[in-house]
């Protein structure tokens, strides 16, 4: 209600008066002037909103209607600011006299002693004798603050639940390029609680720079399907540390049919990937542990044929010996190659990748598979055409196959058909328009197929979830494991499944464009010898004594320690002498690594090579100390090429030595 029509209202009510007085005076009687002032109280008292009027003392003088069950005249007379909570008596009394000294409309909210919320105007009125009063309307707003108080005690508790799930909210207006993140967002983002202007470039800048390209494929797939999948990367906070972090959400579409706002949830899975990564080994382990008896059994084996042909070569003529040490040597290798499988399957550390025969590794992989799988379930490796080659962690890509193989036998319990099929596929435009996230080029393809049990349909999407599982006691990590290894090596996997039909897994790895010859071939070349002197540290007798026998054949002067103190000690005797320390990784006492730095304080230049049967020797603190590595088992050619080319490149990079 406007100052215009207060102020009408009012001259209508003096009207009203004056006539019943006048008709009061008069022989008519009241009759028809007390229904006119029934009908203006009527229209009043049905009004959604509170009329008063007030003096400048803010007494009551008029009242539209009041509360159930009292009469308003019961309240004429009164200090209107009796009726509200004590709290907000001044700011009533204030308002009143602000109204009357600007003749501007006052506009609060106030609670009356009821408990009941009221926005209330007071306009400053003249009567007709001059004097200024206060019209106040008010209007009951105590259901809206209700219904507020109750959504700010919701959102409180949401706020509160999600900060203790540590997920914080973002929301991405694509028309806009605007970001909004919550403070639980910012904070696991490493940025300010008042960080304003953040755009989707902002958030690709703070991805890990490995991660940054598959993000941007992931963006580019939402916003042409209208779908957002989880997406798992990994963030580099300002001070630089890397987290790993989880983000869920929605797509809304606009009028035009595309998708305008992406929101959801951002959660910091640090902690879980960690845990994911000892879930990982112990998976790993548990694969290991169920091998042991295979291996054990084939060691058993390669053993009788060493061990027989060996102990015959003694007794044999010289015509006869050749032919048996050549059989014992050949069981060595396949019990070298055996070893070297199981070390690349259970290390922890990844090694620059290299060129991986897929067909080859499936090969070897599957005569470790035969040791997990039932003799009721039957392998078929299908086909296997000639395949270029895949630039990857071969322990990964064999993880990969065991995993899958596993999960199929798991899928048979009755036994069935288990098939392994290769192939070199394409993946060009016609394929991204369903898999738009696809880089196009060349790949090979590894198709994994069981008939086992199959997958439900509403399984299909989070089979490749972590600790997802349908198994009783599985740990659901087989196949989450499997689709990191697959994203990591820039590869695509993809599942499809028909309950009571079985299963069938896609795998498409990224060929690579090097040519064979780049990744080096075994020269045929003699090994050359030579006159340097080598401190050679080994804590096994019998492979201390097979060094020194193969390197001073060779014409080298060799130095004998048998663990890393007494290398350091006669590397401090002999320091003059010794231009090559050969030394194993593990020794008592003092062992390669820590010899190794000891020896570089006073020899910094000197060249070392470190021997190993644990590959995670090779990822370890050895390289930051730049000594040449060489794996347990080794052939004598082997041996003696690395120690030549170590000292001749060391002679290159350090003339004067």
């Amino acid at each position: 209600m406007d100052r215009e029509l207060a102020e009408r209202l009012l001259g209508e009510m003096a009207r009203l008066r004056q006539s019943l007085e006048a008709r009061a005076r008069s022989d008519a009687g009241p009759g028809v002037g007390v229904d006119e002032g029934k009908w203006l109280s009527s229209i009043l008292g049905h009004s959604p909103d509170v009329i008063s009027i007030m003096d400048p003392s803010g007494r009551l003088h008029y009242l539209s209607r009041a509360v159930p069950e009292r009469n308003t005249i019961e309240f004429l007379g009164a200090d209107t600011s009796s009726f509200l909570v004590p709290a907000d008596r001044p700011r009533w009394q204030d308002a009143i006299k602000r109204a009357l000294d600007t003749g501007e409309v006052q506009q609060l909210e106030v609670q009356s002693n009821n408990k009941q919320w009221w926005r209330t105007r007071l306009i400053s009125i003249k009567r007709a004798d001059g004097a200024v009063w206060v019209l106040a309307i008010g209007t009951d707003v105590t259901a809206q603050r209700q219904a507020e108080r109750a959504l700010a005690d919701a959102r409180q508790e949401r706020d509160l639940a999600l900060e203790a799930s540590g997920m914080g909210q973002w929301r991405w207006n694509v028309e806009r390029d605007e970001v909004l993140l919550d403070e639980v967002s910012k904070r696991i983002f490493g940025w300010p609680a008042d960080a304003r202007g953040l755009t989707y470039a902002t958030f690709l800048e703070a991805i890990h720079p490995d991660d940054r390209e598959m993000v941007g494929l992931h963006t580019d797939r939402v916003l042409v399907t209208g779908r957002f999948l989880d997406l798992g990367c990994r963030i580099v906070q300002p001070e630089g540390k890397v987290r790993f972090i989880l983000l869920k959400g929605k797509v809304r579409i606009g009028a035009h049919g595309r998708p305008c706002e992406l929101f959801g949830g951002l959660l910091d899975v640090t902690e879980s990937k960690e845990l994911e990564t000892s879930q990982r080994r112990i998976q790993k382990l548990e694969a290991i542990g169920q091998l042991a008896g295979g291996v054990a059994h084939d060691f058993n084996n390669l053993l009788v044929a060493i061990v027989g042909n060996v102990e015959m070569a003694k007794r044999a003529s010289a015509d006869e010996r050749e032919e048996m040490l050549d059989e014992a040597l050949q069981a060595c290798t396949r019990a070298t190659h055996l070893t070297q499988q199981l070390l690349a399957f259970a290390r922890r550390q990844t090694v620059p990748d290299t060129a991986v025969n897929l067909n080859e590794l499936l090969g070897d992989t599957v005569r470790l598979l035969r040791r997990l799988i039932p003799e009721n379930i039957e392998i078929d490796l299908v086909g296997l055409p000639p395949l270029p080659l895949i630039l990857a962690d071969r322990g990964q890509i064999e993880q990969v196959v065991m995993n899958l193989c596993v999960n199929a036998r798991d899928a048979m319990p009755t036994g069935g058909k288990l098939s392994l099929q290769t192939e070199t596929v394409a993946i060009n435009g016609k394929f991204r328009e369903s898999h738009p996230w696809a880089r196009p080029g060349r790949y090979v393809l590894l198709t994994v197929t069981d008939s086992g049990c199959g997958i439900a349909q509403n399984h299909l999407d989070l089979v490749f979830d972590p600790f997802f599982t349908t198994k009783e006691n599985g740990s659901g990590l087989g196949l989450a494991t499997v689709y990191g290894i697959v994203k990591r090596h820039g590869g695509l996997i993809h599942v499809s499944s028909e309950r009571g039909k079985g299963t069938t897994f896609n795998v498409y790895l990224p060929v690579s464009e090097r040519e064979a010859a780049d990744h080096g071939v075994k020269p045929d070349e003699a090994v050359r010898g030579g006159p340097e002197t080598i401190l050679i540290a080994e804590d096994e007798p019998h492979v201390r004594a097979v060094v020194v026998r193969i390197l001073s054949g060779a014409g080298y002067a060799i130095i004998e320690a048998r663990d890393g103190q007494e290398a350091l000690e006669l590397f401090k005797a002999e320091r003059s002498r010794v231009d090559l320390v050969l030394m194993d990784a593990v020794m008592p006492r003092m062992g390669g690594p820590e010899a190794l730095a000891e020896i570089r304080l006073l020899a910094p230049q000197l060249p070392v090579i470190i021997s190993s049967g644990y590959t995670e020797t090779s990822g370890g603190p050895i390289v930051h100390l730049a000594a040449a590595f060489l794996p347990k088992p080794y052939e004598p050619d082997a041996l003696l090429r690395i120690v030549r080319r170590t000292l001749d490149e060391a002679r290159v990079r350090h003339p004067s030595r």
